[in-house]
């Protein structure tokens, strides 16, 4: 009866590690993808910010070129 006891809590530590070391690598690769999101710039048109580029040009509904914006 000991040994059932036992081995179902050794079984339910290894999996709650097993569970929680897998939730630890999702939050990392997503704390990698949001640094390398903000290293690239972003661009917008003083007249209409909702016009947004991750590279400069012009805007596309007057034409103004695309400003970097700041943080």
């Amino acid at each position: 009866m000991k040994a059932k006891i036992c081995f179902i809590i050794v079984s339910a530590l290894v999996l709650t590690l097993a569970l929680s070391s897998c939730s630890t690598q999702e939050e990392k690769s997503k704390k990698n993808e949001s640094k390398s999101s903000s290293l690239k710039p972003i661009y917008s048109c003083p007249m209409h910010p909702e016009i947004t580029s991750d590279v400069a040009g012009n805007c596309p509904k007057c034409g103004m070129a695309l400003v970097k914006k700041t943080k």
